[in-house]
Parts: C-alpha cells; structure tokens; sequence
C-alpha cells in the first residue's frame, strides 16, 4: 500500500505530524536539560557584562575626545572611527548574536537577518581597517614629525576615514544582496512530497535532495538517511536525533552564513590578511624609529649616571606596548579568519560551537580596543577620570546632600538646634552654615566644569 502527500512548507508541514514514537530516558534527558540552561545562563551572563563593557569603553572614548581640548587631535579622529565602529558591533551584531545564540534560532525574519550580517562583516571591516589606519597615523608622526601636520591634513584624515567605510560597506552589503554569503539557498524548496510505504518515508524536494527514514515496518524509526544527489553524500542519525533536528530545521529559522568558496578568501583578503600584514610591518618600524629616537635625544642630552638605566626603560616600556597592542588583535582575529577561509572548502571539518566561540573571540577585540589604545594614554587616563569624577562622584554627593538634609529636617522637628554635622569622607561637601532665621541650612557642593564640545 502506498500513500502520496504533496505538501506546501511551512505551514503545511506544520499541519502534518509524523507520529514517530520513540522511546528515551526521561531521567536522563531531564538532567541534560538541566545542565544546558545552566551552561546557557552562565555564558549568556559573561557575553552580556562583554558587551556592556564595550558599549560603555566605546562611549566613554567618544565622550572623552568631545569634553577634553587637549584630545582634539587630528589623529584621534581614527580613534572616534574606531570607537563608532566598535560601538555598532557591539550595540547591533553582538546584542543580536547574543540573541540568536541563547534562544538557538533567528526570530528577526530573513530580511533583518541579511541586514544584521552585512553589519556585522561591515562594522568589523571597518574596525580593523580603522587599526590600521591608526598605525599608519603613529608612523607618520614618529618618522616624520615635521612633515606630519603637512602630511595629515584634516581633509585627508575625513577623507581616510570615509574611504574605510566605503570599502567595508562594498565588502559587506553589496556581495551580501547577491547572495554570495550563501553556497545554497536554503528556502528555495518550493513543495515536499511526502512518501508513505511498509518499509519507509520518503520526503523529497524540488531541488534534488531527498531525506530517507528506514524503518522496520512498525514506524519505530531507527535511522534517518541524507542523500544528496548533487555530491552523493550519506550520513546517518538515531532516531530521537532525527525527529529533534528535523524539527528543528522545519520550525526554527537559523541566520547563517554559508561562504563560497570566492567570497570566503576575497573578504577575509580585504578585511584582515592585508590590513594585518600592513600593521605588523608598520609597528615593527615604528618600535624601531622609536628606539633610534630616544638614543638620539639621549646622546644630545648627554645624561648623567643612571641614564642607561632610564634609556633601557623607555625600550622595554616600549616594546611590551606595541607587542600588547599587536599580540591582542592578532589573539581575537587569527584564529576567526583561519576558520572562516578553511570553511567553505571542508564544511563537516568546523563544529559549529567552534565556529561560534572563534566569532565572540573577534567581537570580544572590540571591548578591548577602547581600554589598549586609550590607557597607554596619560591625556586618555586623564580625561576619563575627569569624566567619572564630575558625573558619577557629583551625582553620589548629590544625593548624600539630599540624605543629609532629610535627617536634619526629622531631627529640628524634635530639636530647634541645628544641626553641624557633616561626613568627614566627603570631600565635595563644604561645611554647613545655619541661618540666623533657624531657616533650613544650605549645603554648598563644589561641582567640577567640564569643558565643552566646540563644533
């Protein structure tokens, strides 16, 4: 006997329930469940402290380089760049990808899921072009000092910057609405046919892929079978594993990039290979002019005894730098762009956690950013501290003053004396001075300026 079903997905497969009964350990399944939300708790608690740390790091270098005069520098302008960028990865694509992670499935929609790669392969393009750009800047002004502001004009700094973002957006976007980040297309099956006979199910596509569940005429599935036509590749499942991922392939979108092969070696060329050999030739230099500089003013300046000594710091000082600097990027960005150019050629030899934990390695580049190229900086440290002391100690006096005025109202209700007591820890608050009325006394707070942006 043979029976024939001609379905429609996904809302006809919805409709059709394969009544597959197959027998588990509850106990144990039980335990496993418990253990994944625990491990899914876990990780998904340090990548959201990851992203705020990024989002705040991000914002406090743009906030920074707007308040302080002395960080209006030409070539901090690659900085802010570099921290608008860092802050769209980890405002948009982390937050998403963290999204998509913990729940195990896309639930935005195909539209915003190309979008929300383009952004991701754009913004991360853009961060590390910007690190190169900053590389080049530190090398100008280290080699050439007198030619630098001659050289590095504001026109051609904007120029740099937008024609960064111009080239990780053509990177990005537009092979991204050609589909070049798909090797297939996965909803491109037009109508399943559904095959019901003694021995087993056929479930077959219009592309020519089919999916075969041998059974032993009782429907007490044992094996799910891939064929392939196009490759004649075949693989086999269990049976819970079958129903548990054909499931989930049916009901649950997935936003994935499946790179060919073109596509896949071209990007990672212009978004990391090139960039990073320009950066490590151009820091190996720089330490190098940088060497040769300080023993030069040390040899004019002639310096007394312990100027070797001094000399001999400045190098290591120096050296841990730029190796910190260097060994960072190339930590978080090696191993991503390795996976992602073995991947198209050999798509079983990745697990997909492997591929997932390399891309949060990348993203994690982007919270540290703001903290390497910013506390090597005395101006940087300076400013955040500026920035933290105005309005975060301000607002923390603010309302012991407020805490401190509701305790000397209770207590003139009970006592006409005024009260002369103020913390000795706080030093933003002065002493308080009661009126000669019995009036509620004034607590006078000094309150740091913070210079303003000029546009």
């Amino acid at each position: 006997m043979k029976l024939t079903h001609t379905l429609r997905p996904p809302s006809a497969l919805r409709q059709l329930q394969l009544q597959l009964r197959i027998s588990r350990k509850g106990t144990n399944d039980a335990m496993l469940s418990e253990d994944v939300s625990w491990i899914r708790y876990l990780v998904g608690s340090v990548l959201t402290a990851i992203i705020f740390t990024a989002i705040s790091g991000n914002v406090l270098v743009c906030w920074a380089i707007c308040a302080d005069r002395r960080l209006r520098k030409l070539g901090n302008l690659f900085i802010v760049s570099l921290a608008v960028a860092d802050l769209l990865v980890s405002g948009i694509v982390m937050t998403f990808a963290l999204a998509n992670d913990l729940m195990g499935y896309w639930a935005f929609g195909p539209q915003f899921c190309d979008a929300w790669i383009a952004m991701d392969v754009m913004c991360s393009t853009a961060s590390i072009l910007n690190l190169c750009a900053i590389s080049l800047d530190r090398f100008i002004h280290i080699k050439d000092p007198l030619r630098y502001c001659r050289w590095m004009s504001k026109r051609v700094v904007l120029a740099v910057i937008a024609a960064m973002w111009m080239l990780s957006a053509m990177v990005s976007f537009v092979p991204i609405s050609l589909g070049w980040h798909r090797s297939f297309q996965s909803e491109s099956i037009d109508e399943m046919i559904v095959v019901h006979t003694e021995g087993r199910v056929e479930i077959g596509s219009a592309p020519p892929e089919a999916l075969v569940l041998e059974s032993n005429g009782t429907l007490n599935w044992t094996e799910l079978t891939f064929v392939t036509t196009s490759s004649m590749v075949s693989g086999t499942s269990t049976g819970s594993e079958v129903v548990t991922d054909l499931q989930r392939d049916l009901h649950q979108p997935k936003c994935e990039m499946d790179l060919t092969k073109e596509y896949a070696v071209s990007s990672s060329l212009i978004s990391f290979c090139i960039p990073c050999m320009v950066m490590i030739a151009l820091y190996c230099r720089l330490y190098f002019y940088a060497r040769k500089h300080v023993k030069s003013i040390r040899a004019l300046n002639k310096p007394l005894n312990g100027g070797a000594v001094q000399h001999q710091a400045h190098d290591h000082k120096a050296a841990v730098t730029l190796g910190i600097i260097v060994g960072v990027f190339l930590f978080c960005w090696v191993p991503f762009f390795a996976v992602n150019i073995a991947a198209p050629f050999c798509k079983t030899c990745i697990p997909e956690i492997v591929f997932k934990v390399l891309t949060w390695l990348g993203y994690f580049n982007s919270a540290l950013n703001p903290i390497i190229y910013s506390i090597f900086n005395t101006e940087f440290r300076d400013a955040f501290r500026k920035i933290i002391t105005t309005h975060f100690l301000v607002f923390s006096s603010c309302s012991q003053r407020d805490s401190i005025r509701s305790r000397h109202a209770q207590h003139q209700q009970q006592n006409n004396n005024s009260c002369n007591y103020v913390p000795a820890n706080c030093n933003l608050l002065l002493p308080i001075h009661p009126n000669q009325n019995n009036q509620e006394p004034r607590i006078l707070v000094k309150s740091p300026m913070v210079e303003s942006c000029q546009v």
